[in-house]
């Protein structure tokens, strides 16, 4: 009984090593190219193996006219593949303020928390103090490397 008992311990305690290991190497790479004439604000969702990996995050600034790579660390390919989103913000001199985002009627998975104005992480069910609840638009990660942690997504917003 005691062997079997250290055996289910040691198996136990190896598995959850690995798989810390792996979420602490796994990232998701979007390269953002502003080819618009005004900066734009982008925050990221994704959904993970269960509600408490479920997060939304922002704000990343790309300057007018160039390209940047944001990687997000600590989230894995595999699991947020089919639910991962961005919502996007610019404001062209002079004019109102653009949103890209999800249909209020999408599936609630891409609906999470966002701050407007300040830098935040969230998730579905938790409110920011001073955010709102918003619909993210879902986007295609392509996988990259043989560890199926880590995914890439190119975004180009154009005038």
């Amino acid at each position: 009984m005691n062997t079997k008992r250290s055996f289910i311990i040691t198996l136990s305690l190896v598995t959850a090593i690995f798989v810390c290991a792996l979420r602490a190497d796994a990232a998701i790479t979007v390269t953002v190219n502003n080819n618009r004439s005004h900066a734009l604000s982008l925050s990221f969702c994704w959904a993970g193996f269960d509600y408490d990996d479920d997060v939304s995050k922002g704000w990343y600034v790309v300057k007018a006219g160039e390209t940047r790579k944001i990687t997000l660390k600590d989230v894995q390919y595999h699991f947020t593949a089919e639910s991962f989103g961005y919502y996007a913000k610019g404001t062209p001199k002079g004019e109102k303020t653009i949103y890209w985002r999800g249909k209020d009627d999408d599936s609630e998975y891409m609906a999470f928390y966002i701050h407007q104005s300040e830098a935040f992480t969230g998730s579905h069910d938790n409110p920011i103090k001073g955010g709102q609840k918003v619909h993210f638009r879902h986007m295609k990660l392509k996988e990259t490397g043989n560890s199926r942690t880590d995914g890439s997504a190119t975004l180009t917003f154009n005038p």
